[in-house]
């Protein structure tokens, strides 16, 4: 059935009523809003695939699902102080009911997954903005922004049991559960601490005891006796039911900022826009696959000593199956300088001297993307989100193809 959607928002120029010094303009504002999100139309019937010539099961049909239901509620400040100076912030929670998931099913069904209204999701957002004015004269202009923003999720309530999704279908690493944020994914870990060591041994999912092991040249504990031959293996973590699946990344940055920059000087305009983003992981599958096929540089051991060498077979169970393992999860910080141009506004007189016709603008510019990136992360591309629009598939590095380095040169005219 329908449902009524209310908003509802109100401001107040708290500087009309209070002299604040050094401040030109202070206001304070709030809103709030409710949105249903439809389901998508075949989301209630039967889908299949074709395999091998024959019609296979894919999705159970479920004409019972309801328009999932958002509630959010938004708060802030905008301020102007000491003439050239601007701060705006802004917070927002956002509750999200009847979240529309698909789901794995019973085998008993004959399908894989269906459509659900499976649970609650709450997200919280900081975001700012500082503009400056940091020189004004008369044949010179320098203008700074800065914005900067923080988001969190967490699954608020779940209607099935927990489970993994993305960021493709035959590769789930993040975990959908009760009361835990959003963005986490799951995989295997290798023994690396004496702790994690002991508890395997405590567990008996290791003979012996610790002196049989060692910590080798790369951080992950080995048998003792394979040590530096060609038996060497990194130990996988169990826990003590046997269970290899443990929270090994976070995919939520701490804070992104991004700062666009403009100077004016006479007939010349510079602008440069640099994004950065600080924290959060990456899991790279992009190098995980090569592993199956000894082709990534690890294999490569030419500068190590003759001792610390590793065999081939050494390297090749980081591949896993190609099941998620904390080896290929990376720091995805960066910083790139994400666009640089430069333009020339034509005088006039000049423009009909060079033919551009009598009393028209021009403008000539030449613009540069993405032209430096500074980062620890070791794929093309820092900025990945795993391709398409599937959430899940965020900072995964599946495959993707990176930015590209682009010029750009421009004539533009007015009239």
């Amino acid at each position: 059935g329908s449902r009524r959607v209310r908003r509802r928002s109100g401001a107040g120029r708290v500087s009309e009523d209070l002299k604040l010094p050094g401040v030109d303009e202070f206001k304070v504002r709030a809103s709030y809003g409710e949105a249903g999100l439809r389901p998508v139309f075949d989301a209630q019937y039967e889908q299949f695939a074709i395999q091998g010539g024959s019609p296979v099961k894919v999705t159970l049909g479920n004409p019972n699902l309801r328009p999932a239901f958002s509630r959010e509620i938004e708060g802030g400040f905008n301020l102007s102080f000491l003439k050239n100076f601007t701060l705006e912030y802004s917070y927002s929670s956002k509750i999200t009911d009847d979240q529309i998931l698909n789901v794995p099913v019973s085998s008993a069904t004959g399908f894989r997954n269906q459509w659900i209204n499976g649970g609650s999701l709450h997200g919280r957002t900081h975001e700012v903005l500082l503009g400056a004015v940091l020189a004004s004269k008369k044949d010179f202009l320098w203008r700074l922004n800065i914005a900067g923003d923080r988001t969190r999720q967490t699954v608020t309530a779940r209607s099935v049991p927990p489970y993994l999704v993305g960021p493709v279908a035959n590769t789930t690493i993040f975990r959908l559960a009760p009361n835990e944020p959003f963005g986490i994914v799951y995989g295997s870990k290798w023994v690396r601490t004496a702790e994690q060591l002991n508890s395997m041994i405590t567990n008996r999912r290791l003979t012996g005891s610790a002196a049989d092991y060692v910590l080798n040249e790369e951080g992950f504990y080995v048998a003792k006796s394979g040590w530096r031959t060609v038996n060497e293996r990194p130990i996988k973590f169990l826990d003590e039911k046997g269970g290899d699946l443990f929270q090994i990344a976070d995919v939520n940055p701490d804070f992104n900022l991004n700062f666009n920059t403009q100077l004016n000087w006479k007939s010349f305009a510079l602008t440069a826009v640099v994004n950065w983003v600080q924290g959060g992981q990456i899991y790279n599958y992009t190098r995980q696959w090569p592993f199956f096929d000894e082709r990534d540089p690890a294999f490569d051991q030419r500068g190590k000593p003759e001792a610390e060498k590793k065999p081939t077979s050494y390297y090749i169970v980081f591949y896993n199956n190609f099941n998620a393992n904390e080896y290929f999860v990376e720091d995805g910080s960066y910083v790139r300088l994400r666009e640089l141009a430069l333009n020339y506004q034509v005088p006039r007189a000049l423009a009909r001297k060079l033919g551009l016709g009598d009393d028209r603008t021009a403008k000539l510019g030449i613009v540069g993307r993405n032209l430096f990136t500074s980062t620890k992360y070791s794929g093309y591309d820092p900025d990945v989100s795993g391709g398409g629009s599937n959430p899940f598939a965020y900072r995964v590095d599946y495959f993707t193809y990176p930015i590209f380095k682009t010029f750009t040169l421009m004539l533009e005219l007015g009239l």
